[in-house]
């Protein structure tokens, strides 16, 4: 049975605004469970990173020596908002700094509902892909601690469902707001720009996109999104270029070093630690098993059918599961990849293996084993 065909089938019995409401109730549950805890003898102070970005945030500037300057406005944002209730609270401004990450994990959480919404259409399995990100602990714990990867995920989501909207419709608008996000996604971090290339694989291989390219809405989104980078420009232009020179650095590209033929092997330890080993090989197994199954369609007849015009969606969320790490692994022989670089690939990935498991849990032969992975992946 095709992904359309499913969805024909559900769809008189997928109740749209019930799934959506689950999905915020949940959202805000979480947020406000991670609240609670924060206010009440928590025992973590600001990591250090947190720390960092809180000092950035006393002396605002056009940007700072290893990333834009986003985080360190929002900080401050907060911090003139909630600075005396966090002290009363807990006798600093160590709440204040993460109220931010909680209120933005219920935006990418519900960006994560709405672009599956936007691609595989099925209300109750973008509810399952909000669900899922709950049991991922890099997801988990930046759902209330206060790093750079949390406004950047919330902006990748919502790009990536705007685009998913422009290259589904001829409308311009959703483009426009892709472009802003970009924008903002880069004054958070860097990688934003991986939305790029991303988008740019799932018009190679999905060949339904590429009227899009005859359409101003690309073209637009893309200056609007590399206008982030004025700031950043104007700052390093003032400070020796120091933050090309850090980025340069940190992907081994400024200086000689020796190939570690082991980089990629701890790169993908890294991703299983913080996804978890039982969803990690999941996703990557749900990456490999629809791209085998679109090869196969694509050899079986040069016109598809309805249902298999349905996978195209699909496809565009795996090429963005996929490009962050890609890049990341093309990298890692030369210089050591944190395991958090590649984390925007998680932001389309739940949705792919929530596809790939509701596959699973439809077929007779396969569902007991779907099942098996969906406890141990909860449970671990």
């Amino acid at each position: 049975m095709t992904l359309g065909t499913q969805q024909q089938n559900q769809g008189p019995r997928d109740h749209t605004a019930w799934c959506a409401a689950a999905a915020l109730l949940l959202l805000i549950a979480q947020a406000g469970w991670h609240l609670f805890y924060l206010a009440r003898d928590c025992p973590l102070d600001l990591s250090g990173d947190e720390a960092h970005y809180w000092e950035w945030s006393r002396r605002l500037d056009l940007s700072y020596y290893s990333k834009g300057p986003l985080v360190a406005y929002i900080i401050a944002a907060s911090r003139a908002a909630l600075a005396g209730w966090s002290e009363r609270v807990v006798g600093s401004e160590a709440l204040a700094v993460r109220v931010p990450a909680l209120l933005l994990s219920i935006g990418t959480g519900f960006g994560i509902y709405m672009l599956a919404r936007q691609t595989v259409r099925s209300a109750r399995l973008a509810l399952a892909a909000v669900a899922v990100t709950f049991t991922i602990p890099v997801m988990a714990a930046g759902s209330f601690l206060m790093t750079i990867d949390v406004p950047l995920a919330c902006c990748f989501v919502w790009t990536l469902a705007c685009v998913a909207r422009g290259l589904r419709t001829s409308q311009v608008w959703p483009w426009l707001i892709a472009g802003m996000l970009i924008a903002l996604g880069i004054l958070a971090k860097y990688t934003m720009v991986l939305v790029f290339p991303a988008v740019g694989l799932a018009l190679l291989i999905e060949p339904s996109y590429r009227a899009a390219l005859r359409r101003p809405g690309p073209y637009l989104a893309s200056v609007l999104g590399l206008v982030g980078f004025v700031p950043i420009v104007l700052w390093n232009a003032q400070h020796e270029w120091v933050s090309f020179r850090h980025v340069a650095g940190q992907a081994g590209v400024s200086t000689r070093h020796a190939l570690d033929p082991l980089g990629p092997l701890a790169m993908l330890a890294g991703q299983a630690v913080i996804v978890g080993p039982v969803w990690f090989v999941a996703l990557v197994w749900a990456t490999v098993s629809l791209l085998r199954g679109w090869q196969r369609s694509d050899e079986a007849s040069t016109r598809p059918s309805d249902g298999e015009r349905d996978v195209a969606p699909v496809k565009f969320l795996v090429s963005a599961t996929i490009v962050p790490w890609l890049v990341f692994l093309a990298f890692s022989p030369i210089t050591k990849i944190q395991p958090n670089w590649p984390v925007l690939a998680l932001v389309p990935g739940v949705i792919v293996l929530v596809v790939w498991l509701a596959r699973l849990l439809g077929s007779p032969h396969r569902r007991r084993a779907a099942q098996a992975t969906v406890a141990a992946g909860v449970l671990l």
